[in-house]
């Protein structure tokens, strides 16, 4: 049956149909789109927490091994605020 020899109501009802159904399509397709980008932003998100607590115990860290060198410096010589200096020129606990 050709679409010509319909009458044209059902030729409107049919093209009325196939846009909703096409609707319906995208719909459904950017329901799944923004789902998945959702997904993918929260991944982004727990990345980034992770790299904070990272950077936040490598600090504590890179601390604790400037107060130790400098409790080893103590041990061995003790003397004034020229011991708590750090390899970067911070200072840790001299009197100023």
């Amino acid at each position: 049956m050709s679409i010509n020899k319909l009458k044209v109501g059902h030729r409107l009802y049919l093209g009325f149909a196939l846009v909703v159904s096409l609707l319906l399509a995208m719909a459904v397709l950017a329901y799944y789109s923004l789902e998945a980008s959702q997904a993918a932003t929260q991944r982004i998100v727990e990345m980034d927490k992770r790299a904070m607590h990272t950077a936040q115990w490598a600090q504590g860290t890179r601390l604790n091994i400037d107060r130790v060198l400098a409790m080893a410096r103590v041990a061995q010589r003790p003397c004034g605020g020229e011991l708590f200096q750090t390899a970067d020129g911070r200072n840790l606990g001299a009197h100023q």
